[in-house]
């Protein structure tokens, strides 16, 4: 008798966990519900910033192109300097959403990407004020190569991260 009574007990010990969803369990799922709900959150706040740097670069473009007034260029950059304060917004948020995720690479690429990227659409919008500035179009050129480049690495970043969130 007593060897049954032990094993019963041995038995429902070991198998409640298996059959019982434990609150662990629950609050684990929970969590990684709310993980992936902030990360796209954050990419859908730095793809809204993309399309406004690509409205951005088509007026720098226009600015130089048509040779426009100084009102139009000055306005063209407070818009520049208005889309960057968002940018270092975004950026604190994200350094500390990556420090809360321990800050390490493997335990967390997804936030390391994702201040990868708000990294790229800041160079990108400096070398945009960089080639408002230029004078020389040898210079202007550079400018336009540096833009392009942090473009291309910011839509990269943002296409893998979509891949990686969904």
């Amino acid at each position: 008798m007593k060897k049954v009574l032990t094993f019963i007990i041995i038995f429902t010990i070991l198998f409640i966990p298996i059959f019982n969803k434990t609150s662990y369990y629950t609050y684990a799922e929970s969590n990684l519900i709310q993980q992936r709900h902030k990360e796209k959150n954050y990419l859908k706040e730095l793809e809204n910033i993309q399309k406004q740097i690509y409205i951005l670069s088509s007026n720098v473009l226009k600015c130089i192109i048509e040779k426009s007034d100084e009102t139009y260029k000055d306005k063209t950059i407070k818009d520049i300097k208005f889309i960057k304060t968002q940018i270092r917004q975004l950026r604190v948020e994200l350094i500390a959403y990556h420090q809360s995720k321990s800050g390490n690479i493997e335990k967390n690429p997804i936030s390391l990407a994702l201040l990868n990227a708000s990294n790229y659409c800041s160079m990108s919008l400096s070398y945009l004020v960089c080639l408002l500035d230029e004078q020389v179009v040898s210079n202007q050129n550079d400018c336009l190569q540096g833009y392009y480049f942090s473009k291309y690495q910011a839509d990269q970043t943002l296409m893998w991260l979509e891949n990686q969130i969904k």
